[in-house]
């Protein structure tokens, strides 16, 4: 977190510093007038106060875990029963090089009190003085929550988005989600993710998208086929197998082909219908048909003695 650069007042002006100028002694005592020294350099972790803390321990050699770390008018302070540490000229919620005084007094200093700086010399209350250039740095990355597997049936498309958290100190966080998924192919599917904050921290992680196959028309098949033996007409046994996915529906046998479209290409779970007669197919050329062998529910041949209209593929 913190390096040991030191920097004069030259080097502040290399880096832009002159128009801090005069540069304050890295260390001055009320009692000792020193020359002036070298500034101290530390790197400071964008919004993290515990960052500015050691830094704060390391200047005055000073375990502050009894301190009380409050906000003051001119800055922050360190508060103890008989000492105050104010700091001046620093403000972690800014990224860059920053001029900070560092100045520790005694107990009958007002809080966030600030004498002009070219007094602390003769001001008895002050202990020492601190001088450094803090680099505030954002080297935090955002942060990803995703689930580790995201399913879906096919034909049925995600907004990944809402499967995905990211977070940052800074609360700003660009999102790349790069997919390719066939939702209309069952499979696995990688998926990959990128957040990256407005420092240019990234972070990355993936998740995996199944595509299952959709077993609706499945169900309605499986729901006629247990339906064999049972004695009911044909259309109860097309409306109690379409129950099975949802739909409840009954009506002469022409009316069901408001459920869905014709198909030239049918598949189990498509309903047939015939005039006057409706039946469920299963595939294979075979139905289920109700109301047939004395009111039976069987399994046969798709084809029958009555006419055939058409097979419908329900909708959903």
């Amino acid at each position: 977190m913190k390096q040991t650069k030191i920097f004069g007042f030259a080097a502040g002006i290399a880096l832009g510093f002159n128009a801090f100028a005069p540069v304050f002694a890295a260390d001055q005592n009320v009692n000792n007038s020193m020359p002036h020294s070298p500034m101290a350099y530390y790197e400071a972790a964008y919004k993290d106060e515990t960052s500015l803390t050691s830094i704060v321990e390391e200047a005055f050699h000073k375990n502050l875990k009894q301190y009380t770390l409050k906000e003051t008018e001119n800055g922050l302070c360190y508060l103890l029963d008989d000492a105050i540490i104010d700091i001046q000229g620093i403000d972690l919620d800014k990224e860059g090089y920053q001029i900070v005084k560092m100045a520790m007094k005694s107990r009958t200093a007002k809080v966030g009190e600030n004498k002009p700086t070219n007094t602390l010399s003769s001001e008895k209350e002050i202990v020492s003085v601190k001088n450094a250039v803090i680099d505030v740095r954002d080297g935090q990355a955002p942060t990803i929550r995703v689930p580790e597997v995201v399913k879906t049936t096919e034909n049925q498309t995600l907004d990944l988005n809402e499967h995905i958290e990211a977070s940052d100190n800074s609360g700003q966080v660009e999102l790349t989600v790069d997919e390719s998924i066939d939702y209309a192919k069952p499979g696995e599917y990688d998926v990959s993710i990128e957040a990256k904050d407005a420092s240019g921290n990234v972070t990355k992680s993936a998740m995996k998208v199944v595509v299952e196959k959709d077993d609706f028309y499945d169900r309605i098949a499986q729901a006629a086929l247990s339906q064999v033996g049972r004695y009911q007409d044909c259309t109860m046994l097309v409306t109690n197998a379409l129950k099975a996915v949802g739909i409840d529906f009954h009506g002469w046998p022409e009316e069901y082909a408001q459920l869905g479209s014709y198909t030239s290409n049918p598949v189990p779970g498509d309903i047939i219908i015939y005039s006057g007669h409706v039946a469920l197919y299963i595939g294979d050329g075979q139905a289920v048909h109700g109301g047939w062998l004395g009111n039976q529910t069987v399994v046969t041949s798709a084809e029958c003695d009555k006419p055939l209209i058409g097979y419908v593929h329900v909708a959903h």
